[in-house]
């Protein structure tokens, strides 16, 4: 008798999941832009390479972004950077941001990362967390000449207003 209940429970709980589930027959988007009502927009305000650390040599390299948010008092959302060398090496740096601001001005520094001359490509990507999951890509290209090989670093600022 204990079995013929737990069947049942068992028969139940499936039940109950199989009514309480969204469906996922329809073919709807795991991230879509259309559910979340925030909207981020980013705009890369510069790119260049520079001797950013002091060591004497031009082998740092300096990305600005702007990002526009629109939709919500309060964001949060996971920040991703990468920097791709001609090569096809690349870098990437993430972070998770929380915040109130409607602009926010990030400084992204990724010292000893000139290797080679040849097109250097910036690519934002964010994962919106407020309203919804949400995933945008925004890539940006640039030419600073070649370096020497040492450790990569990087450090971000960020700023809001």
């Amino acid at each position: 008798m204990a079995s013929t209940k737990k069947k049942q429970l068992s028969f139940l709980i499936i039940a109950i999941m199989l009514f309480t589930m969204p469906n996922l027959s329809e073919g709807k988007p795991l991230f879509s832009k259309s559910e979340s009502k925030v909207s981020l927009d980013v705009v890369f305000t510069d790119a260049y390479y520079a001797d950013l650390d002091g060591d004497g040599l031009e082998d740092d390299v300096f990305g600005g972004v702007d990002i526009f948010i629109m939709g919500s008092e309060r964001v949060s959302f996971d920040y991703y950077i990468t920097l791709i060398l001609p090569s096809g090496m690349s870098f990437t740096y993430a972070y998770r941001i929380n915040t109130r601001y409607s602009i926010l001005h990030l400084d992204n520094y990724f010292y000893d990362h000139v290797f080679e001359s040849g097109d250097y490509t910036f690519i934002v990507e964010i994962l919106t967390r407020t309203g919804g999951l949400s995933y945008d890509p925004y890539h940006h290209v640039f030419d600073p000449p070649g370096g020497v090989p040492t450790d990569p670093t990087f450090s971000l600022s960020v700023s809001g207003f």
